[in-house]
C-alpha cells in the first residue's frame, strides 16, 4: 500500500527563515512541549533556519518536509541533530524553499 509509505518527492533547501510554531504557540507566545513525558519549557526557538536541506515527502496523502541529519543550525531549531522522526507540515515551509538536485 503506497498510501502508508513515505515517498520522497524532491530535495529542497530552505532559503529564508520559516516560523514553525503552531497556532497555540503563536497565540499565547510560549514554547511549552512534552519533554521526556513531562511538560516543560523548550530552550530553543521554533524557527527553521535558512540553509537547512531535506526532502519533501508524501505520506498518508499529505506533504511534509523531512530535514537531513547533522546540519549546522539544527540544534537551535530542534535541540538535537538527529532528525529520523521529524516531519514538518509542508504549509509551514511553502514559499520559503528552492528545489535542489
Amino acid at each position: 500500500m503506497t498510501f502508508l509509505k513515505q515517498v520522497k518527492l524532491y530535495r529542497v533547501k530552505i532559503t529564508e527563515l520559516c516560523d514553525n510554531k503552531n497556532i497555540l504557540q503563536k497565540t499565547l507566545n510560549f514554547n511549552y512541549t512534552l519533554n521526556n513525558s513531562v511538560i516543560g519549557y523548550r530552550e530553543f526557538n521554533n524557527i527553521i533556519p535558512a540553509g537547512i536541506t531535506g526532502w519533501i515527502i508524501q505520506w498518508m496523502g499529505k506533504k511534509y518536509f523531512a530535514p537531513d541529519d547533522n546540519q549546522e543550525g539544527l540544534k537551535d531549531f530542534l535541540n538535537r541533530v538527529q532528525t529520523a522522526d521529524i516531519l514538518i507540515p509542508y504549509k509551514r515551509i511553502e514559499g520559503h524553499y528552492c528545489k535542489i538536485d
